[in-house]
């Protein structure tokens, strides 16, 4: 039998608290708005995660990655509702992440979006180069430069992250 509640009752961080203090293995599939997700357990850790059910569950070096975005888009939500499935998870193991450090991960990203969106108040913005620099040296990383390719002056930061399968809290940061 399922254990199945709201957010509204039981934030998303309590439930992934109570399924690690259990050390449950199983899925726990959540649902909020538009958005849902999968994530694998085995004994309270986090050992894949999915988006969709037509995704591949993230497994070995995705996890985290994976993890934090759905984490990031469910840890501040009121509205959605949660399923556990206990039982044997069908994602391979491998690498695992602790609901602590996923929780955590999560919260830093959610402060650091919120910082990102005071300098970015919409994802409707189309950026456009600059033809002047201030002095000095300018220094892009690799996922910096992709975003900086796709800059035509047409397309929105939404559009410029659907077209490089990057997340709006991705294509902001870059």
């Amino acid at each position: 039998m399922p254990l199945q509640g709201t957010f509204d009752v039981l934030d998303f961080s309590a439930v992934l608290d109570l399924l690690a203090a259990r050390r449950m293995s199983g899925r726990l599939h959540v649902r909020s708005r538009s958005f849902a997700a999968n994530l694998f357990l085995v004994e309270g850790y986090i050992v894949g995660a999915d988006q969709s059910e037509h995704q591949a569950a993230a497994v070995a070096g995705d996890v985290s990655q994976r993890v934090q975005e759905i984490c990031f888009e469910l840890l501040g939500t009121d509205r959605g509702n949660f399923e556990f499935h206990p039982g044997r998870s069908n994602a391979p193991t491998g690498a695992s992440i602790s609901v602590k450090e996923a929780v955590e991960q999560a919260r830093h990203r959610l402060a650091e979006w919120q910082e990102l969106q005071v300098l970015i108040p919409s994802l409707d913005v189309q950026p456009r180069l600059v033809t002047e620099l201030d002095p000095g040296q300018v220094t892009l990383d690799r996922e910096q430069w992709r975003v900086l390719t796709a800059v035509d002056g047409r397309r929105n930061l939404r559009s410029i992250g659907r077209a490089l399968n990057l997340s709006d809290f991705e294509v902001c940061r870059a």
